[in-house]
């Protein structure tokens, strides 16, 4: 089975169209059928271009899966490749490469750690997003312009039903104390 590959360098990623060749750009608001998509590895071999493996995404699909190689390509600037903003935007691209993009771009998380004199500390099961059904700290992706002592709070009342304030020192201060909390010890 060959599987896609996201070669990306300096927010440009290379494409092809579906038979294949490449490089292809993406055009920003354009609809209609499917004609762009990830190459796979071995038409990316037969546009001799080297490129070192960094890790491999596991992506559903409603109940398909599929595995993406991203990849990073030995090339000094890939003038012809897709700007990554003109690919999520151009309805005529294989939504794989909408996703692979969405998952490859940087973004502040805050987590809060709440620890009692025992040194329990609270943790939390999340029930939606890349994490689902995993415990970890009360926190998340930090909003546009939002500093990330207030997405901390945010998080922290979206997720526990807590208020809570954050010092300048970083202290967690509970500004409500009559909930129940499952404490894990560390």
């Amino acid at each position: 089975m060959s599987r896609p590959l996201y070669l990306e360098h300096d927010g440009k990623v290379l494409l092809v169209d579906l038979e294949g060749n490449g490089p292809q750009k993406a055009v920003m608001g354009r609809v209609g059928d499917v004609v762009l998509r990830l190459p796979t590895e071995s038409e990316v071999e037969a546009m001799e271009i080297d490129w070192t493996e960094r890790r491999v995404h596991r992506i559903r699909f409603g109940s398909e899966y599929h595995e993406v190689v991203y990849g990073f390509p030995e090339v000094d600037w890939p003038e012809n490749w897709t700007w990554k903003d003109k690919l999520i935007s151009d309805g005529c691209v294989n939504p794989l490469a909408r996703e692979c993009v969405y998952r490859s771009m940087h973004r502040v998380v805050s987590k809060v750690i709440i620890q009692n004199q025992r040194s329990e500390v609270v943790m939390a099961k999340v029930k939606r997003g890349f994490f689902t059904g995993h415990w970890t700290m009360p926190g998340g992706f930090v909003d546009y312009a939002e500093h990330p002592l207030e997405g901390a709070m945010r998080e922290v009342l979206e997720e526990l039903g807590v208020t809570v304030e954050i010092t300048s020192e970083g202290l967690v201060q509970i500004a409500e104390r009559s909930f129940t909390l499952a404490l894990i010890p560390h």
